[in-house]
């Protein structure tokens, strides 16, 4: 096979935060992933997240002043929308796995409006379009990340100013126990979104948040100025890595289990 080729000194390179995480995990993972296009098996519960946002961001539209006119979602008409097809939609879903789906969405959903109905009073912005550029040490190779930041905005009543922004990213998935490799990838995902919040809104602060919808707990972030650098350095590092066709394998017994190319890797920890 012909070697890959190295990318051109003056370069943009375009990137996302879920490119970043596969090279971040295993560089090995983001070539076969990313540059031979080998895609995995999709999980029925593919498209759950999706679904979940969807909704998160109408239960919070309904306090917004353009939407006074309608009532807030109550717990009943939050398990009806989530037993909607068409509205909340599980494409690869069927059987029980779609049922089980559908009742853990209400369940959380439920719980977290009840828990957490100040938070309904906030402007909810779902899928905040952003495009950050980031230099490295050399300043002819950049990064353009772009991607989608879930915001929580609290404005002062009386001037409309906008007075807080919340990074908050709500996962559907369980809550790590440890700081295995998936509660690292939940805070640089925070922090990288904290970064680019900083440089797109210049809010005076900005607060990062997790929120694990499944045990409805909320775990702050630091988005210190010394943690958002270091993913800043981290970004610009990783960037080099895949421009330099730096595609090394990290086999390691918590990165390879449940790898999606653990059966077909020669470095798999399990081989």
């Amino acid at each position: 096979y012909r070697e890959i080729d190295a990318a051109p000194r003056e370069y943009n390179f375009p990137t996302s935060f879920t490119d970043l995480r596969y090279y971040r995990k295993c560089p090995y993972d983001y070539k076969l992933r990313k540059i031979y296009q080998f895609a995995p098996p999709i999980d029925q519960a593919f498209g759950f997240g999706f679904a979940v946002h969807d909704l998160l961001r109408e239960m919070h539209e309904r306090h917004d002043v353009e939407h006074q006119d309608q009532l807030v979602m109550s717990p009943g008409e939050i398990r009806n929308r989530t037993q909607d097809e068409d509205r909340f939609h599980l494409r690869y879903a069927s059987g029980d796995i779609e049922e089980n789906l559908r009742e853990s969405a209400a369940e959380m959903l439920i719980e977290y409006s009840q828990e957490y109905q100040e938070d309904l009073t906030s402007a909810y912005k779902s899928e905040v379009p952003f495009e950050l550029l980031l230099s490295g040490d050399d300043d002819d190779r950049t990064a353009l990340v772009t991607g989608e930041i879930d915001l929580l905005e609290r404005r002062d009543p009386d001037t409309d100013e906008l007075v807080e922004v919340d990074v908050i990213d709500f996962k559907t998935s369980d809550e790590p126990k440890d700081d295995n490799q998936k509660l690292l990838d939940h805070r640089f995902q925070v922090r990288l979104y904290g970064l680019a919040t900083q440089k797109e809104l210049n809010p005076e602060g900005a607060e990062g948040y997790i929120h694990y919808l499944t045990e409805n707990t909320r775990n702050k972030i630091d988005l210190s100025d010394e943690m958002v650098d270091q993913v800043e350095s981290w970004v610009t590092g990783m960037v080099d890595g895949i421009m330099a066709r730096d595609f090394y394998a990290t086999p390691e017994p918590e990165i390879c289990d449940g790898c999606d190319f653990e059966d077909i890797c020669p470095h798999a920890e399990t081989n």
